[in-house]
């Protein structure tokens, strides 16, 4: 297991507050998926756009599912109509590369590839010399501490505590994600919105691999008593949300109770209006 390393002043870094909430997570994103990976601090391109569909759809027993959004005032933004690899760009907090991210100046705040590997080649030479020894396989905390291929987290002090390494690595990076089947989903679904967001969406979900559910799904949907009123969702949230695995709602018939209920409003109305001398 590899360690990420936060400051205790991460939440309140000049950065942070420029990216927000959205821009925090997708931090802790990228460092856990370098760190893991062993990347000294580079993303991928399709890695870095499926961090929106990861851990932002809260979902409930009942089936309902929430997404997150922003606003100001009258004016509401989907999570995917930003162009979030940008915006953390634009705030130096990662830095564009050929083929992706680099998160800024990872190597003074994260354990690098090289002292990973090292460390956990002293670690399997030490393991390999206890049981030469007969040595029993009981070890003091202190001593597994510092044989641990990664060290426990501790807080660093630092003006620039959300900086990464400087050299991108291509191998062991992730094969991108591709638009293809995305054309045949556009023309199929109804609403055509922000197509630039469903571009994305579509890359974060693979899109290409579930073209047929994907398809099918649509359809269903075309049929459901939702859609047929006209609540359709924008084609980025159909897909982040994985919409097309879900059933339509069965529609809502009306309780005979309240039709006879209005019924008995309208005669009694009539005959108020007829009492007062209204015109029908």
């Amino acid at each position: 297991m590899a360690w990420v390393r936060i400051d205790d002043g991460f939440v309140e870094h000049p950065k942070i507050a420029r990216v927000g909430m959205i821009g925090a997570w997708l931090q802790l994103q990228a460092l856990c998926y370098c760190n893991r990976n062993l990347t000294d601090g580079f993303v991928p391109t399709a890695i870095a756009e499926s961090f929106l569909a990861r851990g932002t759809i809260r979902l409930e027993e009942s089936g309902v599912q929430w997404t997150v959004g922003e606003h100001s005032g009258m004016q509401g933004l989907d999570l995917a109509d930003v162009a979030w690899p940008a915006k953390m760009v634009e705030a130096r907090i990662w830095e564009e590369v050929p083929g992706g991210y680099q998160v800024h100046d990872f190597s003074q705040y994260q354990p690098t590839r090289d002292r990973v590997l090292a460390e956990r080649a002293r670690w399997k030479a030490r393991q390999g010399t206890h049981r030469s020894r007969g040595v029993s396989r009981w070890v003091s905390r202190r001593d597994a501490r510092e044989c641990h291929a990664s060290p426990v987290p501790v807080p660093v002090p630092g003006e620039d505590i959300l900086s990464v390494a400087s050299q991108p690595q291509g191998a062991g990076s992730a094969p991108p994600l591709t638009t293809l089947g995305f054309d045949h989903f556009w023309a199929t679904y109804p609403k055509k919105r922000h197509k630039p967001a469903a571009i994305r969406a579509w890359k974060g979900v693979d899109g290409a691999r579930y073209l047929e559910a994907i398809l099918g799904g649509v359809e269903t949907w075309k049929a459901s008593d939702a859609w047929r009123r006209g609540f359709v969702e924008d084609p980025s949230t159909f897909l982040r949300q994985r919409q097309w695995e879900d059933e339509p709602a069965a529609p809502q018939s009306v309780d005979p109770r309240t039709a006879d209920n209005m019924s008995e409003i309208k005669r009694g109305l009539d005959l108020i209006g007829r009492a007062k001398g209204w015109n029908p």
